[in-house]
């Protein structure tokens, strides 16, 4: 009976190499983190808060941290002071070329402007943050709509291209 059994066991077991494959072939994130911050300092100073319902951080895959469920980038100044706000619902994080890709419903604030777009990206070599998607610039006075877009991260100083909207020309 028991040499039956044993027969029976060898015989219902077979590898299937193509699914092991697939498994070993899975990659899986080093880290998973909901309800989290990311900070970067400079000098013992706080720079950026990065926040994020959901992060995700991959060692062997591009891009290497996901940022799902909203974000939000906090940029401030040398005085700790917050400079401007960047919210998304996703982000990505390519750490081999350092930028970072906000992506759906894209907003950046300052004490002054906001902007809306589809896609903005943050590069942090450079300290700029561009898109050459579509974008609309709230201003006190002004509604500026445009294709492209270059700024500080900040948001004091920046350039659009293929620009239209509403200009305030009065100089007072």
């Amino acid at each position: 009976m028991l040499r039956l059994f044993f027969i029976l066991f060898l015989v219902s077991c077979t590898n299937n190499t193509d699914l092991v494959q697939d498994f070993v072939n899975i990659k899986l994130p080093a880290e998973e983190m909901t309800d989290a911050e990311i900070l970067h300092t400079k000098d013992g100073k706080l720079k950026v808060k990065i926040s994020a319902n959901k992060i995700t951080r991959y060692k062997e895959k591009e891009p290497n941290i996901i940022f799902s469920d909203s974000l939000m980038v906090t940029f401030y100044d040398d005085s700790s002071n917050i400079e401007s706000i960047l919210k998304s619902e996703k982000a990505f994080i390519d750490n081999k070329k350092n930028i970072m890709l906000a992506t759906g419903n894209v907003i950046l604030t300052n004490n002054i402007n906001m902007l809306n777009s589809e896609e903005l990206i943050w590069d942090r070599q450079k300290n700029i943050i561009y898109t050459e998607e579509k974008v609309k610039i709230q201003t006190k006075k002004e509604l500026i709509l445009g294709e492209g877009f270059k700024s500080n991260p900040n948001f004091t100083e920046y350039e659009i291209t293929k620009i239209s909207g509403i200009f305030n020309l009065n100089n007072k």
